[in-house]
């Protein structure tokens, strides 16, 4: 698969300050601008990683404005390489690019096991909008917790839910029956209020904890408030992790883009340079004039410390070398003394993964500038310890080439870092270095394994793997022990066996091509692995929904050993389970796994729980399914098909439990087809 990029359009490379030129065709403004950014970006790693720790808030505000000035400059030299570009192609009149277009019921008080949140790490808990604590299961349904009494099944009755003045988004149920729910205020009083009624502003969070140990009867605990877009939570024991993310700085009257068109046509280069010195007076006055809190933004009635002390400033790092400005905070709230704590690191980042003493987030970086490099990727993880359940401490950082797929493309033992990254390289096809459309740049990718350690406060690349899969890109990856797995896709479904026993020398060990992907990898016991994702014909077309067993005891020979497919049929189907671990629920004392299915089938729409047997010598079969398109009921915030769509599933016993956004249906594993209690959510 070859990908052409259209660097003029190339959005992230703002993110480095990198312009992207016509490789020539204004041979004085494009070299001046290569060396520019030959200076610049180095891309010396070390440098780019370096991360500034302040003493104080006056030293902290100070460089932080600096940046933003430094940053915003990048923006306008960018903008004035493109328009000079551009000035010159409509005086040569070149050629335009074109766009790319019941009676079963136990007596028992409670059931002896039930299901969990599918998480990646043992004893990190994920937030959900579903948990349950075997005899009852609270769903996050738009503004309310719903509380169910769910056990006995045939007993299943709805308790009075708790609502909120905003959507719900995520809860937590820690063991002590602590019930921690994260939601969204609406939009009020803007013009989202009026076109987009049941939009939600995600730039500030609430979180409310309750005791629910009497879940007739919640009490209200504790509530806090904190400025910043929801990126990720995670817990361990009474210890909550809140990860926000924001693009740049909160200041007002700001001007990021200078107008280049005037009357009927472009103006001239004098006239731009004009513009961006006014508007370069006018952000640095706008920039001097605002608060610290601004920058932070922690301003407001939040809960939020940064900014607030000297102490809290510390706590606040700036890498050297990334011109891209942003803002990612780490919360850290200990339930049980209802404490605050946070630290931040000032660039923006779009991936999560925590083990039981460490937090990594990553950010990618993409840019292209012809004649000194190809369409990159740069990416950078930053680590903290969250060994101490009141604080989170800033460790490290580092940077590798490429970008990853998810938080399962990320995993820590031992102390290092195992990545699996899809990297982009040059393509082997010729390309004409005079062709004035020389932005369709044709490119490729590669794929590999990469170990990273912590040296000081560096995080550095320890070990790769041999590139792999050229044309293709990560859909799914797994790490066990000394063990990886990764599945990339283009036409077929290359499952890689990686050996990490020696972390400084990570290394392929077998290969198995089958057509599809798999876009989640489960653990069923060493030598197996249990899958979800896509069947697809040896083309690449994509032809239903495939569940597989892979034996990987043979760890140089990989097999997929049983598979069950659902057929599009004459129309499509999916499953939120594709692309949301979460939605998938392996019942191990039972060998039962449940996923939703919803779609168009055969002129029929369908939303229903599937459940299937699996056994790794028996092979997969079609338990039943739990039926919810009856309870399809027009909600405005959801529309038809959202509301009584089957989103997670619940085990207890021999029970199992579909969810929707409309209800509940409880049925008894030995016929799926005879519910034996549903409670309705839809008043």
């Amino acid at each position: 698969m070859k990908f052409y990029s259209k660097p003029l359009l190339c959005g992230l490379s703002l993110a480095l300050g990198v312009a992207c030129t016509d490789g020539g065709k204004d041979s004085s403004e494009s070299e001046l601008s290569k060396q520019r950014f030959a200076s610049n970006y180095a891309l010396d790693e070390s440098s780019l990683v370096a991360l500034t720790q302040f003493d104080g808030c006056n030293s902290l505000e100070g460089h932080l404005k600096g940046q933003y000035l430094r940053y915003l400059e990048e923006r306008f030299a960018q903008q004035r390489v493109n328009h000079a570009y551009w000035l010159a192609r409509r005086n040569r009149e070149l050629p335009q690019a074109e766009e790319a277009s019941s009676d079963m019921a136990t007596e028992a008080s409670e059931p002896q096991d039930f299901s969990k949140t599918n998480t990646q790490v043992e004893g990190v808990d994920e937030p959900d909008i579903v948990k349950t604590n075997g005899t009852h299961i609270f769903t996050a349904t738009g503004n309310k917790v719903q509380i169910v009494k769910s056990w006995p099944a045939a007993d299943m009755i709805a308790l009075p839910a708790l609502e909120f003045p905003g959507r719900v988004n995520n809860l937590f149920l820690t063991e002590d029956q602590k019930l921690v729910v994260s939601y969204f205020e609406p939009y009020v009083g803007s013009v989202y209020d009026e076109f987009y009624p049941y939009s939600f502003n995600r730039d500030k969070v609430f979180i409310s904890s309750y005791d629910v140990s009497n879940p007739e009867s919640p009490v209200a605990l504790a509530s806090w408030a904190f400025n910043g877009n929801y990126q990720s939570m995670r817990r361990i024991g009474s210890s909550i992790r809140l990860i926000q993310n924001s693009w740049g700085f909160r200041i007002d009257n700001l001007q990021t883009y200078i107008d280049t068109w005037e009357g009927n046509g472009p103006i001239s280069m004098s006239e731009f340079d004009k513009r961006v010195d006014l508007a370069k007076a006018a952000n640095s006055k706008a920039v001097a004039a605002a608060a610290l809190s601004d920058i932070l933004n922690t301003g407001g009635e939040t809960n939020d410390v940064l900014g607030k002390t000297p102490e809290s400033c510390q706590k606040v790092f700036s890498p050297e070398g990334i011109r891209n400005t942003g803002l990612t905070k780490v919360t850290t709230i200990e339930l049980a003394t209802s404490t605050v704590d946070q630290s931040a690191v000032t660039v923006p980042s779009n991936h999560v993964y925590a083990s039981e003493k460490s937090l990594y987030i990553t950010q990618s970086y993409s840019w292209f500038w012809r004649g000194l490099s190809n369409w990159e990727t740069l990416s950078f993880v930053h680590r903290f310890d969250i060994q101490n359940p009141s604080s989170t401490q800033y460790l490290g950082s580092g940077s590798y080439s490429g970008y990853i797929n998810n938080q399962f493309s990320m995993d820590e033992k031992d102390d290092v870092l195992r990545i699996a990254v899809t990297e982009n390289i040059p393509s082997s096809e010729d390309t004409n270095e005079d062709d004035d459309i020389w932005w369709w740049r044709p490119m490729n990718t590669i794929n590999r394994v990469i170990t990273m350690n912590l040296v000081e406060n560096k995080l550095q690349v320890l070990g790769k793997s041999v590139g792999l899969a050229e044309g293709e890109k990560i859909y799914s990856a797994r790490f066990m022990g000394d063990k990886g797995y990764v599945v990339t896709f283009r036409q077929v479904d290359p499952l890689y066996t990686f050996d990490l026993t020696d972390p400084a020398a990570p290394k392929v060990v077998g290969e198995l091509k089958i057509p599809g992907f798999s876009t989640y990898m489960h653990p069923l016991d060493e030598g197996h692995l249990l899958a979800v994702g896509n069947e697809a014909t040896n083309e690449g077309r994509i032809t239903g929904l495939k569940v597989s067993i892979f034996d990987v005891s043979d760890f140089a020979n990989p097999k997929e050993k049983h598979k069950f497919i659902i057929d599009n049929g004459n129309g499509w189907n999916w499953s939120e389970a594709l692309y949301d671990h979460h939605a998938f629920t392996y019942f191990a004392s039972r060998k039962l796994l449940a996923i939703p299915l919803g779609g168009y089938i055969d002129r029929s729409w369908t939303s229903e729980l599937k459940v299937f047997n699996i056994d790794t010598e028996a092979g997969i079969s079609n338990r039943g399914s739990i039926s919810m398109s009856d309870l399809a009921v027009y909600n405005e915030n959801y529309g038809w098909w959202y509301s009584s769509q089957v989103r997670r599933s619940v085990f207890a016993d021999d029970f199992i439990y579909g969810i929707s956004n409309s209800g509940i249906r409880a049925v008894h594993n030995s016929d799926l087809a005879a519910p034996i209690k549903t409670v309705s959510f839809v008043e």
